[in-house]
């Protein structure tokens, strides 16, 4: 995307971190709001799995869950940043420069044009766990069937949100072990 907006074929997008950090660093772009700015809280990303695969392979849906909410944890250690940064930024992974990384990981956010923002709690502008944002929910499962774009909008009609974004499957998950 930075390429493309740095050619002039786009002329702006909408992604998450580091991509925005990346096009300031490189002086070819700015951001004009954080997602948190928007729609403060919202799930950035869902783990959806067919209902088929949840219920024949069970043991291993669980423990995708449950993996999932252990490194989030491990993600939103203050004290573990430094070391997710690092690992991000590995050419086998992102492949972007670790201060690109650091503008939206750290305390600090620079939205380019001279805008930079201060994190008000110090933990950064991710929210990995805590606070319920892992947890399935009514909210989050309305909140992400209302932001779907889906060709055919008939798709969506007969759908239990409520049913999809299942908390008994979480909190099963959770009873395996891993940290929360």
């Amino acid at each position: 995307m930075v390429g493309h907006l740095n050619a002039g074929h786009l002329d702006g997008y909408c992604v998450g971190e580091p991509w925005n950090s990346v096009a300031v660093r490189a002086n070819v772009g700015f951001v004009v709001a954080t997602s948190g700015q928007l729609a403060p809280r919202h799930p950035e990303k869902v783990m959806m799995v067919k209902a088929h695969f949840a219920k024949e392979r069970e043991p291993e849906h669980l423990a995708m869950i449950a993996a999932l909410v252990e490194a989030c944890g491990f993600c939103e250690q203050p004290e573990n940043r430094e070391q997710v940064m690092k690992l991000l930024a590995d050419k086998r992974y992102l492949n972007v420069s670790l201060p690109a990384l650091q503008m939206s990981m750290g305390e600090k956010f620079d939205l380019g044009n001279g805008r930079v923002e201060q994190d008000p709690d110090g933990a950064g502008f991710h929210i990995f766990s805590g606070g319920g944002a892992n947890e399935p929910n009514r909210k989050m499962a309305r909140w992400v069937m209302d932001s779907l774009q889906v060709k055919d909008p008939k798709m969506l009609r007969g759908l239990n949100p409520e049913k999809m974004f299942n908390a008994d499957i979480y909190r099963q998950a959770l009873q395996l072990g891993c940290a929360v």
